[in-house]
């Protein structure tokens, strides 16, 4: 079950650590819609393919759209 009993979770992307701010590489199309975001532990490379983050949250919480 998806975060807040919604469908399944889908993987954004692998978060790279190439700055001081940690950045995600999430298209804006990917979160058209998206109320949650959570951050899970995954094995190397994220999650496989085709299925969604399956190991523990670390954190969760409301998504906030800002422009920049």
């Amino acid at each position: 079950m998806g975060l807040a009993g919604r469908p399944t979770p889908r993987s954004l992307g692998v978060i790279a650590s190439a700055y001081k701010t940690l950045q995600l590489p999430a298209a804006s199309a990917a979160l058209d819609g998206v109320a949650e975001l959570a951050i899970s532990v995954e094995d190397p490379g994220g999650a496989a393919q085709g299925h969604g983050p399956r190991l523990p949250y670390l954190f969760k919480g409301a998504l906030v759209k800002k422009a920049l």
